[in-house]
């Protein structure tokens, strides 16, 4: 009897432990990630981010900087405050199985309304920093993000260049899925 209950007790200690780092893609324990700059984002966006534990990797969401390049600006204006769809997510710190990491992350990006690429440096036609660009599909979007947004439905990279995106491809369920999130939107925001 007495076997059964420290088992138990074990079991119940090792289930806790792994409470404590249930996100894939919390930051290890040695990293300190910076603030969050998740302000901006559509409301439904954030609260899905916040469901997938990501708020803290936000390292951009609305921009308003006038540059042609920036896909930060704003979206909608909702009870005058401005949105955007468009947020970018740290990918520092990521213990273990990075790529495995990264790839889980679109594919839970995309399951939630969001199309997502990996922005490796030298990879894909991107040169910068390290990052996930991710665009919420399900409200209004600008014509820069629309073509985003058809950019990743049609296997591309969403850059000026438009080419075929390497790093990961989702499955066509999920293709359908942010397709029909993206056509509703799409209808609602006429």
């Amino acid at each position: 009897m007495l076997s059964v209950v420290k088992n138990s007790l074990t079991a119940v200690v090792f289930l806790m432990s792994l409470s404590a780092y249930a996100s894939p893609w919390e930051a290890s324990r040695n990293c300190h990630l910076n603030k969050s700059q998740s302000s901006g984002i559509y409301p439904e966006a954030a609260q899905k981010l916040s469901d997938l534990e990501l708020i803290p990797r936000v390292t951009q969401g609305i921009n308003q900087t006038k540059s042609p390049q920036n896909v930060h600006g704003t979206d909608d204006v909702i009870d005058g405050v401005p949105y955007t769809a468009a947020v970018d997510i740290s990918v520092r710190c990521l213990d273990g199985d990075r790529d495995g990491k990264i790839k889980g992350l679109l594919t839970a990006l995309a399951e939630n309304g969001f199309v997502g690429w990996y922005r490796k440096n030298g990879s894909d036609g991107w040169s910068g920093a390290d990052h996930i660009h991710a665009v919420w599909v399900k409200q209004k979007l600008k014509p820069s993000l629309e073509k985003q947004v058809n950019s990743w439905l049609e296997g591309k990279n969403g850059l000026r260049k438009d080419a075929v995106y390497q790093y990961w491809k989702p499955s066509d369920e999920l293709k359908e899925t942010v397709s029909g999130y993206f056509k509703k939107a799409a209808v609602s925001s006429r």
